[in-house]
This record gives structure tokens, C-alpha cells and sequence, in this order.
């Protein structure tokens, strides 16, 4: 979902497919989507339905053209639910792949690879509420701007635009730090142990996963999406800084030996990238969208680690006897243990037939599952 310029306006990409999906308006200060799918508990919401998609809430401003049946019917993507009557999944690599998205500014621009070529674009809305693309191909020394105007979206107008800017840095969205005043250290045993207390900040923390940097300070991922940054942890006073936002309920982070972050969330797993140093995520790179998920509430990927090697280990959720309310949907990587090489390309089942497990690795390569 991308948030566009003028008055609460939406765009939906589908990064499976590579394809626009919508554009909408949402009421005024309400969430897009409805929160269908989501885990009724964490997300409350007793008209939220876990047996359907999120739905799109507001006013259809443009609906692109969907796939036909013929299109369905010869999908040619490979990995099908195990009841078969659809695909899941990516595209194949010889067809596509999704490759993340930087921030240029407060600009988000999207980049996959399409017919042997990278993409990037570029999405906004105008002063008329018209939906405008920008679409550029590397190497290609002008963009294509394509317009489709609200009040006739199904004749969009197509120019020859500037050069679009792909490379740059992410404007700060929450420059704030927020302080975090710990009680003092005690000693259990041979642990120095201290209770680190939560940030007074307006945006609720609620941690799914932490690791840590060089320098100590510690990443830690939320349920709503969110990445915080936490400082001075060995002291009375930790800082705070959310440094990202926008993830698919990430529920894992780890830190590579050499200092990657990557996160894991329903969606993919994702290498997130500082890339001029001031703490804060510039880009959120497509490690891996190899995992198979669907819209099956227990069907989320729980836990991640990384090999000494780079390989990621994944361990995704079994639970299937959901009652006649709930969403069906089965991929062949319920209730599995993964292994994705660094590349990202392909994941391998190690085990299955797991309930919920979390999976670590030992540091001869043994695989161990709770």
C-alpha cells in the first residue's frame, strides 16, 4: 500500500505479479483497509472477519484491469494451495522479481526487474486527484508518465517526462527520540540483569523480536510494523528512535555478522539499509519472497535466524483444524522449517508437519525447532 499525495489517497501494487492493483480514497482519518485476516486479538476489531482479505475502505477512484479468467486458468506461476484451485506465490525468476523499494526523501520509489530489465517508479496523485505513474528503466535517460484522470481513468495520457531520481536518502520520518528511564541493574547469578521500560512516545510498542548492533544498541521489530532503535541500554536511560515503519507485522529481526539487518514479515523477508549513516532505513530491499503465505490467520511465518553461511532459517505456522469461520487457504510451507540460500531464490523444506514452531541454529549448523 502507498500512500499518495492529496487527501487520504491510496495505491495498491501487487509485488507477486508485478501489477497496480487500485486507487482509492479512505475516509478522513480512517485506515485503508479493514483489518479482515488479521489476529483478532492483537488487531481488535469485531467486525474484522478472519475468513476474508482485507478489504479497501472509501471511495474506487480507479480500478485497474484485473487478470481474465483465461489469464487465471494459465497462471504460470508454479506453486499452487494445496487444495489447487489457485497460485501462490512470485512470479517465476526468468519472468520477474520484486526488489523492494528505497526512499528518496519522503518519496517512496518501487523497483522490480521485468523482461531482463530493472524498473523503478514512481507514484503520486495530482491537485485533480488523478493517479500518476512514473515509470523509468535503468539506463533509460527518461521516464514514462502516465496519467489517468479521475474523471476518465480509462484513458490514461502518456508523455515523456525527467529523468527520475533513484538514488539519494530517506528523509527522516520520526526524527524524535524518546527517553526510556530503566530500574538499576541487579545481579542474578552470574547475569547482570535490568528491566528496560517502554518509551513514552504516542505510537504503542509492542516487540516481536530483537537483535543487536556493533555497538550495542539493540533493533527491535513490533507487531504493527514499526523498527526501534534503542540506545544506552547498559545505562539508567535508553534513547529510542523508531528508524522504520510500514512492515507486514514483522515478527523476526537478526543481525548478520557482518552488520545487515534483516526482518521477517508476512510478506517476505526484508534487508533493511542506512544507507548514509544517520540510523535511520533508506531502503527495504527484497531479501526473499520465496516463502509461500496465504491469508490464513495462523498462517504466518513465526521465527527466523541466519546461518554463519547467510542462509536464512525460517519456521512457519501448522495449524490448519481453524473451525468453518476461518480462511482455508494451505500452502505446501504450512508447519515447515526452511532453508532460503542468501540468494533469496528458493526455499527448501528441511521438516514438516510442526504445529507453531520458532527455529534456531546452532553454531555447527545443527537445526533445532521448538
Amino acid at each position: 500500500l502507498v500512500p499518495l499525495r492529496h487527501d487520504d489517497m491510496w495505491a495498491c501494487f501487487d509485488p507477486d505479479i508485478l501489477r497496480w492493483v487500485a486507487v482509492w480514497q479512505a475516509p478522513k482519518g480512517k485506515s485503508p483497509i479493514t483489518y479482515d485476516s488479521m489476529a483478532a486479538v492483537s488487531f481488535p476489531d469485531k467486525k474484522a472477519k478472519s475468513n476474508r482479505p482485507p478489504r479497501m475502505q472509501g471511495e474506487m477512484l480507479l480500478a485497474f484491469p484485473g487478470l481474465t479468467k483465461q489469464e487465471i486458468e494459465q497462471d504460470i506461476r508454479k506453486n499452487k494451495l494445496l487444495s489447487g484451485e489457485s497460485s501462490v506465490g512470485p512470479l517465476p525468476l526468468s519472468e520477474g522479481r520484486w526488489l523492494g523499494l528505497k526512499l528518496i526523501g519522503t518519496t517512496p520509489v518501487l523497483r522490480y526487474r521485468v523482461d531482463g530489465k530493472v524498473v523503478h517508479q514512481v507514484v503520486a496523485s495530482d491537485a485533480e486527484h488523478s493517479f500518476v505513474l512514473k515509470t523509468q528503466s535503468a539506463g533509460e535517460e527518461a521516464s514514462q508518465v502516465t496519467r489517468y484522470p479521475r474523471a476518465n481513468p480509462d484513458s490514461p495520457q502518456t508523455v515523456s517526462g525527467k529523468r527520475l531520481v533513484v538514488s539519494g536518502h530517506a528523509t527522516p520520518l520520526f526524527p524524535q527520540v524518546y527517553a526510556s528511564v530503566n530500574a538499576e541493574q541487579k545481579q542474578q547469578g552470574p547475569f547482570g540483569v535490568r528491566v528496560v521500560s517502554f518509551p513514552d512516545s504516542p505510537r504503542p510498542v509492542r516487540p516481536t523480536d530483537m537483535a543487536f548492533l556493533k555497538d550495542g544498541a539493540a533493533m527491535v521489530s513490533t507487531f504493527d510494523g514499526d523498527i526501534w532503535r534503542v540506545g544506552n541500554l547498559h545505562t539508567g536511560k535508553s534513547n529510542w528512535t523508531r528508524v522504520a515503519t510500514g512492515l507486514f507485522e514483522p515478527m523476526a529481526i537478526e543481525v548478520t555478522l557482518d552488520g545487515k539487518v534483516f526482518t521477517l514479515g508476512r510478506d517476505q523477508i526484508t534487508q533493511l539499509i542506512d544507507h548514509n549513516g544517520d540510523g535511520h532505513i533508506d531502503e527495504f530491499r527484497c531479501a526473499s519472497d520465496a516463502i509461500l503465505q496465504t491469508m490464513h490467520t495462523r498462517d504466518f511465518a513465526t521465527s527466523m535466524t541466519i546461518g554463519e553461511d547467510g542462509a536464512f532459517y525460517v519456521a512457519k505456522g501448522g495449524i490448519d483444524s481453524m473451525g468453518t469461520a476461518h480462511n482455508k487457504e494451505m500452502s505446501m510451507h504450512r508447519g515447515a522449517l526452511l532453508r532460503i540460500p542468501p540468494d533469496g531464490r528458493k526455499a527448501e523444506v528441511l521438516a514438516d508437519g510442526l504445529r507453531m514452531p520458532y527455529v534456531g541454529v546452532r553454531s555447527d549448523g545443527m537445526v533445532f525447532a521448538s
